[in-house]
């Protein structure tokens, strides 16, 4: 049994079915690391779709991904998992670029690592390089039903909307329940000025798809193309207003393309910046959104653009950037580090993150970045994983 994704084909039920097979077969070899990546990716689908609370699932998923790991740390679709839980779960972007990478190092003609590769390229706005990897999912799998979701997605974000929405209504006739084909339709018809048709989307829907935070946060965008203005607000100030529910999240990202839709530049990134400091890894998907036009050519996007994407920073800046440790110091917080991690083993905690292990520490999260990239040669996520990685395998070891 082969973990494989299928984010854009599953429906809930057919996730459900999916975690009572891989149970079952983990019931018959309890070290079958498939088996735990195909648990920890129907856990992924759950959480990003809304299905279960979104930390509870991704947390499980997490769990799920570093046991396959401890059983065979050599397997593609492992680090395809952690580059989706370094997306979704950590809004890490170059973490979730490095696994991608690390997973095609593995598995050259593992389509669904080179279809995220496409979506990682494209929505940093690198078209010619997303489109390269798009090509080598379709060689490897021309007739995937999840290449062609990732074709309309490329399309969608260079402003091809009408072929976007030919794709996407395919992708629909063979899975009607398709929820990411759902979404990106209904930014393609918001668009192509298809307004009424967007706003009555919600009732084409199947009922069990539809996540109230999108749709209104949806209908709030349709109205903002529309220039009404104050209606649109009250409908995402509905979202901001329930502060203890998942779709307040969802509000900081349509109050970003809210804004951007109106040129507001100022209040864009107000919200930006929020989204950035919540830790939302849906501003990553959406920043370069084509609805966020109206603001693109404002120094502030491109500051934030190298904020979120900073592996394509160019080479120039690059070398304005100095060192943030003189070699002193970085020999010191070195080895500060190293007895820390040993003594207090920070790495046990799911959710330590690089600011909360700089706390620790006492030294800034910038310092510490760079220490583990210049000092030590790996990035937070590396770093941290091998930790997790080699204790998992003393734990699975038979007494």
């Amino acid at each position: 049994m082969k973990a494989k994704s299928f984010f854009n084909r599953w429906n809930p039920e057919d996730a459900k079915i999916a975690i009572s097979l891989y149970d079952r077969a983990l019931e018959l070899d309890h070290n079958h690391a498939e088996s735990y990546l195909g648990l920890a990716d129907c856990y992924g689908f759950i959480a990003t779709t809304g299905f279960m609370n979104y930390h509870e699932a991704w947390e499980k998923a997490t769990e799920l991904t570093y046991k396959a790991l401890s059983l065979n740390d050599k397997i593609a679709d492992a680090y395809y998992q952690l580059a989706n839980i370094s997306f979704f779960v950590n809004s890490n972007y170059t973490e979730s670029f490095r696994n991608t990478r690390k997973a095609i190092e593995l598995q050259e003609n593992h389509v669904e690592a080179q279809q995220f590769m496409s979506f990682l390229y494209i929505i940093a706005g690198k078209k010619d390089k997303s489109l390269n990897h798009l090509q080598i999912a379709l060689s490897i799998d021309p007739l995937s039903q999840e290449t062609l979701f990732y074709s309309a997605y490329f399309n969608f974000m260079i402003e091809n909307f009408s072929q976007a929405l030919k794709q996407l209504n395919k992708c629909l006739e063979d899975n009607p329940k398709n929820i990411p084909a759902h979404s990106v339709k209904w930014y393609c018809l918001i668009k192509l000025g298809h307004y009424k048709e967007a706003q009555n989307y919600p009732k084409m829907m199947p009922d069990d798809l539809l996540i109230t935070g999108d749709e209104i946060g949806m209908t709030a965008l349709t109205l903002t193309m529309k220039k009404d203005y104050k209606k649109a607000l009250i409908l995402i100030q509905k979202l901001l207003d329930d502060g203890d529910n998942p779709d307040s999240l969802r509000a900081n990202l349509f109050m970003y393309l809210f804004y951007a839709i109106k040129g507001d530049v100022q209040n864009a990134f107000k919200w930006a910046n929020l989204a950035i400091k919540n830790n939302a890894s849906l501003l990553l998907l959406h920043f370069n959104n084509p609805l966020s036009n109206p603001i693109k050519n404002d120094p502030k996007y491109f500051e934030t653009l190298n904020k979120l994407f900073p592996l394509f920073i160019t080479d120039e800046e690059k070398k304005k950037k100095k060192d943030l440790l003189d070699h002193e110091s970085s020999v010191a917080y070195t080895k500060q580090l190293l007895e820390y991690i040993e003594k207090e083993k920070p790495y046990l905690d799911p959710k330590l993150s690089l600011r909360s292990l700089a706390k620790q520490i006492d030294i800034h999260p910038n310092q510490l970045s760079w220490l583990l990239n210049e000092s030590i040669g790996k990035n937070f996520s590396e770093f941290i994983n091998h930790y997790r990685i080699e204790t998992f395998k003393r734990n699975c070891k038979v007494p």
